[in-house]
């Protein structure tokens, strides 16, 4: 086996370690390198996704509370002349006068 297809089939097998190794800046082979475990590479890959999307999920959220609060939510919401005589009719038909 040559070294051009010792690599690819590396990657093909680890597709994890490369990009441990990219994140660490960590050369394949080195002493950090055969030190870390498969274990511990994908604990890490799996960490960052969650993180990552807890990170995403709680910026949407604030921006949706700030799209909330300067009235966006208002201007989104477009109601058609149909929709609107609808709307004032059912207003008007459950106003009870007592």
């Amino acid at each position: 086996m040559n070294l051009k297809q010792f690599v690819i089939e590396w990657n093909l097998k680890n597709p994890l370690d490369r990009w441990w190794r990219e994140k660490h800046k960590i050369a394949f082979n080195s002493k950090q390198h055969r030190e870390i475990t498969p274990v511990d590479i994908v604990f890490e890959f799996v960490e960052d996704k969650l993180y990552n999307k807890s990170v995403e999920r709680e910026t949407m959220n604030k921006k949706k509370l700030e799209d909330f609060e300067k009235g966006k939510w208002i201007k989104e919401q477009e109601i058609n002349k149909e929709q609107e005589n609808q709307l004032l009719d059912k207003l008007v038909d459950s106003f009870k006068l007592s």
